[in-house]
């Protein structure tokens, strides 16, 4: 198994992660591995930037989900930028485009 490796940023007022290129169950395994340590960043937002994604398959719904879910919770937000059309059109058919929330770009304040 490879190990997966997230890039982060920590921005004034975000946690920024660039997600690689393909998600599916070593990534989605990886990704609950993360997040736990990503609860405790000291922000109120959470970017996932999907500019390298290309392939994204169910198994990892469930980890973004529960961990929208918990960030709710605490009133803090997370969005998805640099989403691409098919990727887009791929949650939307399974219903979980709501859970990423993709907005266009980030805006810097």
């Amino acid at each position: 198994m490879t190990e997966v490796e997230f890039k982060t940023e920590l921005l004034q007022k975000a946690f920024v992660v660039k997600l690689p290129n393909e998600l599916g169950e070593t990534e989605a395994k990886a990704l609950d591995l993360e997040m736990k340590a990503w609860l405790l960043k000291p922000v109120d937002l959470f970017v996932f930037d999907f500019s390298q994604v290309e392939t994204i398959d169910g198994s990892v719904f469930r980890a973004f989900a529960m961990f929208r879910k918990t960030l709710k919770k605490h009133e803090k937000n997370v969005v998805a930028i640099k989403m691409s059309k098919k990727i887009k059109l791929s949650l939307m058919n399974s219903g979980m485009l709501d859970v990423f929330n993709p907005i266009d770009h980030l805006k810097s304040s």
